[in-house]
């Protein structure tokens, strides 16, 4: 993730001046069909397998001798997959304009950056700062943080001197969940140390930083008089021992038969996808293979043929309403195949809902 600058040379004269930039990140675990999250996003809803729900907030404190006053801009985007929520501004309005969200975008994607949004007017967010205001945005991360990933880069605007820099990380989430968190690790790259003493002069090139425990699972780093530079945070957890089905089913068997039938890939898609819609609030079979232009059989078979292979039902369904249900060996199923399955689903319409009962209305069989 990263932040853009605006026009401007960097130099003092031309720079921002920030008394105080708070970054949080605060990640919670997800379990069992809790994986599958509901990403809304202005253009579309979508669904997603994710393993943690992470958000970040920028939160930036303007000097009282601040002099610069055009256009700030904050940008977000990443190099994995996964996904990003719209950002949520706290205190103040979005000034940027499609042209600028839309040369943001073009650029983001010849640098290998994956765009956050495809309707171009919230991967950038613009503001005119104000002496002494502080401005503060939000946005949730899906997918891109799962286990063996747990690492993020934060650049820091190389067109603002910022008195102070405080990052905060808030695992405590996990620990109510009974995972094991082990004492995260903070580093500062830097490109420029501001000394109002002895001048300008450069750190080195990288430099771990000491952690003030504010909490139980709850840690916060600081640096001070920089300008420009990344914070590089890590840490890893591991999750309770939980009762799981995945003692009944036969992954490894499914990986085997995986190797030799071609087939099956498609099969377990069609399952991955069943699952994300069953998420978003569709109960029959016969309206998911409708939103995937689909039918029934099709999935049936799918179906069946993975269940054939683990010995255990995956989906409890009707011959004749055709209404289901995701079992735990399905969850598991869910769980191991999501590793590989990297996109989301998106969803165009919430389920029609019947006007008698309040349920999903039953779809025409196909």
């Amino acid at each position: 993730m990263r932040k853009g600058k605006a026009k401007g040379d960097g130099s003092p004269a031309d720079s921002y001046c920030i008394e105080l930039l708070r970054l949080g990140v605060r990640s919670w675990p997800l379990f069992g069909l809790n994986r599958l999250v509901k990403v809304p996003q202005r253009s579309r809803n979508g669904i997603v397998h994710c393993d943690s729900v992470t958000s970040v907030s920028y939160s930036t404190t303007f000097s009282s001798s601040n002099a610069r006053t055009s256009l700030y801009t904050l940008s977000f985007a990443n190099r994995f997959p996964g996904v990003q929520s719209e950002p949520r501004l706290v205190n103040f309005v979005n000034e940027a304009t499609e042209a600028t969200a839309r040369r943001f975008y073009e650029h983001a994607a010849k640098a290998g950056f994956k765009a956050s949004y495809d309707d171009f007017t919230n991967a950038v967010v613009c503001f005119t700062p104000k002496k002494g205001q502080t401005y503060t945005v939000e946005c949730d991360v899906y997918k891109w943080l799962d286990p063996g990933n747990r690492s993020m880069r934060l650049q820091l605007p190389t067109n603002a001197r910022i008195e102070t820099c405080t990052l905060s990380l808030d695992l405590s989430a996990y620990l109510d969940s009974g995972c094991t968190v082990d004492k995260p690790r903070c580093g500062y790259e830097g490109e420029k140390s501001l000394d109002k003493r002895a001048g300008a002069a450069r750190p080195p090139a990288f430099a771990m930083l000491d952690a003030a425990e504010t909490g139980a699972a709850a840690w916060e780093w600081k640096v001070e008089n920089v300008s420009g530079g990344t914070l590089r945070l890590m840490w890893e957890t591991e999750g309770p021992r939980r009762p799981r089905a995945v003692e009944l089913v036969n992954l490894d068997k499914l990986e085997t038969e995986l190797s030799v039938n071609t087939r099956l890939a498609q099969d377990l898609h069609n399952f991955v996808r069943i699952c994300h819609f069953y998420a978003a609030g569709f109960r029959s079979l016969n309206q998911i293979a409708q939103e995937m232009t689909s039918y029934r059989s099709i999935l049936n078979r799918s179906l069946e043929s993975i269940e054939k292979s683990i010995g255990t039902e995956l989906i409890s369904r009707t011959k004749g309403k055709g209404l289901i249900l995701v079992s735990p060996a399905g969850e598991a199923v869910l769980d191991w195949w999501s590793q590989f399955y990297m996109r989301w689903t998106p969803i165009a319409h919430e389920p029609a809902m019947s006007k008698r009962s309040g349920r999903p209305r039953r779809a025409r069989r196909t």
